[in-house]
């Protein structure tokens, strides 16, 4: 077994700079609409948990809720007031056959909601994704104003604060900029429907061997950390082996189960990818 490699979360495996820019582009992916969230207003007697919505990130940067008008709970909040939140968004794994959540991102914050002019504005000037403008076209929308959220995933819980993922929005930016312009591409992590082209990438066998890359980190010849170790039983022969847990622009984040124990490991990239071809061929520098 690679001698540098721990079972068991361990910061000092990579360098801090390759640990903070895969938290930081795992959370920013999943504030920009990736996976399933809950808004709960948890101030209100008795407490309300909105669940008909979606979110997102705007052109300019701010995080942003959608609310279905149908929302059982939306009728019952005071929409002329800034509400207390705590805003809950879950990732399940891109392999279909594993009932697992990749990453959560959790946040205190305060919504606040738009008047109508404000938000007829919002949906007519291009800041927002097609998913949230067609939720908050006929429902309610807020901006999410927060000062640090909190990232669970395979390597812990890590503090990110909203001015970093400002940074990062910023990054991201450039890098859809730099893949349209220059490699007359589309950013796959744009958007969350694009993802399903990264989604494509790793689950093709002709181009990724998961089982493969698993055991050049076990062995040493790969990059990278273990990231957590966990015991099972009775874990179906059908979810048995080495799969892609997660996939961003930093790296990849892998999944080992077999009838005792799961292991997760994340192999980082060279440079942060953008576009398809970008990604492709980031995982055949991993070959050993």
């Amino acid at each position: 077994m690679n001698p540098e490699l721990s079972l068991f979360p361990n910061s000092t495996a990579l360098s801090p700079d390759v640990w903070h820019g895969r938290c930081l582009s795992t959370s920013y992916r999943l504030l920009t609409g990736l996976g399933t969230s809950v808004l709960v207003a948890y101030r209100e007697e008795p407490l309300r948990t909105l669940s008909a919505i979606v979110h997102g990130i705007t052109r300019s940067g701010d995080v942003v809720v959608a609310v279905s008008a149908q929302d059982p709970e939306v009728s019952s909040l005071d929409l002329t007031r800034t509400t207390d939140i705590r805003l809950s968004i879950d990732k399940a794994a891109p392999n279909l056959e594993l009932s697992v959540v990749a990453a959560s991102l959790h946040l205190l914050g305060k919504a606040h909601w738009l008047s109508e002019d404000e938000q007829i504005e919002m949906l007519s000037n291009g800041q927002l994704s097609d998913r949230v403008s067609e939720v908050a076209g006929s429902g309610h929308l807020a901006r999410i104003e927060f000062e640090r959220a909190l990232l669970h995933d395979p390597c812990g819980v890590t503090p990110v604060t909203a001015d970093e993922i400002s940074q990062e929005h910023a990054r991201c930016l450039d890098d859809q900029h730099h893949a349209l312009f220059c490699r007359l591409e589309r950013d796959l992590f744009s958007n969350p429907e694009l993802e399903l082209t990264a989604v494509d990438v790793v689950t093709d066998c002709s181009i990724m061997d998961a089982a493969v890359l698993f055991d050049g980190l076990m062995f040493g010849g790969l990059k990278g950390a273990f990231t957590g170790r966990q015991d099972l039983a009775n874990a179906c022969v059908h979810s048995r082996g080495v799969s892609c847990l997660d996939v961003d622009r930093t790296g990849l984040t892998l999944l080992y189960i077999d009838e005792a124990e799961a292991v997760t490991a994340f192999v980082p990239f060279a440079n942060r990818v953008s576009t398809r071809s970008e990604l492709v061929s980031a995982i055949a520098e991993l070959h050993f």
